[in-house]
C-alpha cells in the first residue's frame, strides 16, 4: 500500500482540517470511517506515515483536494521493507541458515494463497432482484457512494427501526454487515465500508461516485426491464426520500427531490400512479390513490406505515412525535408491508 509523507508536518493539520470541517472529534472520525482509534492517533501524531487511500477516503470527507495536499512524496508499499531489507537478510542467512529455507516454502504457499483470493473477504455478488431494488432505491432517495462506503443518513428519531431493516437487507444481499450510529450533528448513518461493493454498485450497475445531484443519478437500467423491479426501487425512495402528509381533508404521499433527472425518470415509470408534478416534488394525492400505492409499491418503513393505516381507519394522521407509541401495535407486520393491516 502506498503511504503519503506531507511537507512541513501537515499531516496532523490535514487530520485536524477533517475533523473540524466534519465537526469531529478523533475519536468520531475513527468511528466514522470505520478505523481503529489508536491507529488513527498514531497517524495524527505522525508517529506513521498515512496510507494513499486513507488520505483520498479523508480528502473525500473534508471537501479537500487531494491536488492541493502539500505532499513531499508517495512512497511505494514496499518502502518500509526495502529499508531495512538487506541488512535483515544478512542478520537471517547467517543465524537461521536451514530455518530460513523452510519459512520461504511456507511463505510462498501462503502468498499463493492471497493471490488466489483465498484469504480476502468478499462480498456475495447479488443478484438483479426486488431486494436489491429496493436498496438501491433507498441508496438513490438519501446515500451516498465513495470509492470507499456507501453511507444512507436520517433522522434518529423516527429512521432507527426501518435503518434496522436495511441493515438486514444488506446483509441478505451483499453478504456482509453495516453498522448503523448517530453523528455528532444527530443525524442517524447507516455505512456500509466496502470497496468491492462499491465497485460492484458503481462498475456493475452505473451509479456514479460523488453527488447525485450533480451527476444526475438514476435509477440503473437493470431495474427497467419489469414493473416489480421499478416499483421496489420507488419503495425504497418513498422510504427515505418520501413522507405522507394531507392537504386540506385529502391524504398524500410526497416523494421528495432535487436531482430533476431522477424526478422525470420517476414520473414517466409510474403508471400515473403520482397524479402531481412539481418541480421537486411528486405527489400522490387523495385516499384511493394512497390505497393504490401501498397495495402496489408497498412500504418497508413502519412510519410511513403506521401513519397512513391509522388515517385510514380513523381519519387522523398522527403527528411525527405520535408515531412510536404505535410500534408495538404493529410490530408483527412483515415487511415489505403491501395493503391495509388486518
Amino acid at each position: 500500500m502506498e503511504r503519503i509523507k506531507f511537507k512541513d508536518n501537515y499531516q496532523k493539520i490535514f487530520i485536524s482540517k477533517v475533523c473540524e470541517r466534519l465537526n469531529f472529534s478523533l475519536k468520531q472520525l475513527s468511528s466514522h470511517i470505520n478505523i481503529n482509534y489508536y491507529t488513527l492517533k498514531g497517524y495524527f501524531q505522525e508517529k506513521h506515515l498515512m496510507p494513499r487511500d486513507l488520505v483520498r477516503q479523508l480528502s473525500y470527507l473534508g471537501e479537500i483536494k487531494e491536488k492541493d495536499l502539500p505532499i513531499d512524496k508517495i512512497l511505494p508499499h514496499n518502502w518500509g521493507a526495502s529499508k531495512g531489507g538487506k541488512k535483515g537478510m544478512e542478520v537471517l542467512s547467517t543465524k537461521y541458515k536451514g530455518e530460513l529455507i523452510i519459512w520461504r516454502k511456507r511463505g510462498a504457499k501462503a502468498g499463493a494463497k492471497a493471490i488466489a483470493g483465498i484469504n480476502k473477504k468478499e462480498i456475495k455478488k447479488p443478484i438483479i432482484n426486488e431486494k436489491l431494488a429496493e436498496f438501491i432505491g433507498a441508496y438513490l432517495g438519501d446515500g451516498t457512494l465513495t470509492n470507499y462506503f456507501v453511507r444512507i443518513s436520517g433522522d434518529p428519531k423516527y429512521d432507527l427501526h426501518y435503518f434496522e431493516y436495511l441493515r438486514d437487507l444488506i446483509e441478505e444481499i451483499f453478504g456482509i454487515k453495516s453498522k448503523i450510529s448517530i453523528t455528532k450533528r444527530n443525524l442517524l448513518m447507516l455505512t456500509i465500508s466496502s470497496i468491492e461493493m462499491c465497485n460492484f454498485l458503481h462498475k456493475d450497475l452505473g451509479l456514479p461516485y460523488g453527488n447525485k445531484i450533480k451527476n444526475n443519478s438514476k435509477i440503473p437500467s437493470q431495474f427497467l426491464i419489469n414493473s416489480p423491479l421499478i416499483y421496489s426501487c420507488l419503495r425504497g425512495l418513498i422510504d427515505t426520500d418520501g413522507f405522507v402528509g394531507k392537504s386540506n381533508t385529502r391524504l398524500k404521499v410526497v416523494l421528495t427531490s432535487h436531482n430533476k433527472s431522477l424526478l422525470e425518470q420517476i414520473y414517466s415509470l409510474s403508471h400515473n400512479l403520482f397524479n402531481k408534478s412539481y418541480k421537486t416534488n411528486l405527489e400522490i394525492s387523495s385516499k384511493s390513490k394512497v390505497m393504490t400505492y401501498l397495495e402496489e409499491i408497498g412500504s418497508s418503513n413502519l412510519r410511513h406505515i403506521i401513519r397512513i393505516n391509522e388515517y385510514i381507519k380513523n381519519n387522523h394522521l398522527l403527528y411525527k412525535e405520535e408515531v412510536s407509541a404505535y410500534y408495538e401495535k404493529y410490530a408483527e407486520v412483515k415487511l415489505p408491508y403491501y395493503g391495509s393491516v388486518v
